[in-house]
């Protein structure tokens, strides 16, 4: 008789218990910035009181939506997967404003519900992640119809400010990039190869990555390395000097054999007239033969002068890549060679039809010059690996030629 009431009493007590053990599922918006801009986020709470899985989507300020899943895995913090990039949060309320902050997402809201002592605990300012100043990011563009590409540091780990850097245009031209940004979203910038000429550039939002475009001059956002200290040159740079390239030896011209002179075949002399004892007129004075030259002399070359190859020296390459140093070419080289490619590295200023940049110069090839389909067929496999490939032709008579 004992044991039935220890039943009921149990059981009440597991009832009594059973909304505290029950997860609290709750959906929040948010609004906030995804590098750099405005955004809106929705999060959905498996145990807004506790621990648990989230997920959500953000939806930038041109209607694009990413979706995300994460979780809350200890009290202040959040771990959101946004299309396989990892964003670690970390919670901050502040005079009943409540925001969650990582250096390239960041969104917040106004306190709707108290804080109990089962929510997850406030953070504060003081422990969340320190924001270094600067961002180095990669970009590939056109530059006036040419593919480049380039790496640019900003002045804030944002990408917004001041910015500097290097571009290499079609592969093969190193040029200077700097300027700023006027007002936010808008950039004015310098090129060094069109000698100081300001493009204007307006900022967008491609997918996850910001676009900059200008009429001539456009900016994809291709990566971003972690944000660090940005701190311009304050001297001049000392030119670079590459190191000495190796002596190039041209082939070795063949020389055409010389036509045999034609068979010199003396004029048939005309019989000498009778001779007239009697008189009349004398015989007449033979005339003297034609001198014969059997050789005709071409005045030679200017001395100094390097011939112009003729069009069985030409050839065609693929160009990859630009190195600075024969070093670091030598390595790219040995990386086209491992994907199958017959690569190879040039020194730029030993071809005039060339940029004269003092680089080297990857590629896949080469090829004769009446192999122009061959090699427009082997551009469309280096292109599966280096979409910005592009074809063209070296040698020596300064016209550039490209596909």
């Amino acid at each position: 008789m004992k044991v039935f009431p220890n039943r009921i009493v149990a059981t009440f007590v597991l009832v009594m218990m059973s909304p505290m053990l029950r997860a609290e599922q709750k959906t929040e918006s948010y609004n906030g910035t995804f590098f750099g801009n405005p955004c809106q986020v929705t999060i959905n709470w498996a145990n807004f009181s506790g621990q648990g899985a989230v997920d959500g989507r953000i939806v930038d300020g041109a209607g694009v939506t990413f979706p995300f899943q994460g979780n809350n895995p200890r009290s202040g913090y959040l771990e959101l997967d946004v299309e396989g990039q990892t964003y670690a949060l970390q919670k901050q309320n502040a005079g009943g404003q409540i925001s969650w902050n990582s250096p390239n997402l960041s969104f917040s809201r106004t306190s709707t519900a108290p804080v109990g002592p089962g929510a997850t605990p406030t953070g504060t300012t003081s422990n969340l992640p320190a924001i270094g100043g600067g961002a180095t990011r990669r970009y590939t563009g056109l530059y006036r119809g040419k593919p480049f590409t380039a790496t640019l540091t900003w002045e804030r780990p944002d990408g917004s400010g001041n910015v500097q850097g290097t571009m290499i245009i079609e592969g093969d031209m190193l040029s200077d990039f700097k300027g700023g940004e006027t007002r936010p979203g808008f950039l004015e910038v310098e090129v060094s190869a069109d000698n100081s000429i300001n493009h204007k550039l307006t900022k967008g939002q491609q997918g996850v990555s910001t676009v900059w475009t200008g009429e001539y001059l456009t900016l994809n956002e291709v990566s971003s390395a972690p944000p660090g200290g940005y701190t311009p040159s304050t001297s001049p740079v000392a030119p670079y000097t590459p190191p000495k390239p190796p002596v190039f030896t041209p082939p070795t011209a063949t020389t055409p054999a010389m036509p045999s002179p034609p068979t010199f075949v003396p004029p048939k002399m005309p019989a000498p007239p009778t001779f007239n004892p009697t008189g009349g007129t004398p015989p007449p004075t033979m005339p003297a033969p034609p001198t014969f030259n059997p050789t005709v002399t071409t005045a030679p070359a200017t001395p100094g002068t390097s011939p112009v190859p003729a069009a069985g020296g030409t050839k065609w390459v693929i160009a990859c890549e630009a190195e600075g140093s024969a070093r670091t070419a030598n390595a790219a080289v040995e990386r086209w060679r491992a994907k199958g490619f017959n690569a190879g590295s040039l020194w730029i200023p030993d071809y005039s039809s060339l940029s004269g940049a003092k680089l080297w110069l990857v590629h896949v090839g080469p090829f004769e010059y009446s192999q122009k389909a061959e090699a427009q067929r082997m551009l469309g496999e280096v292109k599966k690996h280096y979409k910005d490939a592009y074809g063209i032709k070296i040698d020596n008579s300064g016209k550039r030629e490209t596909f």
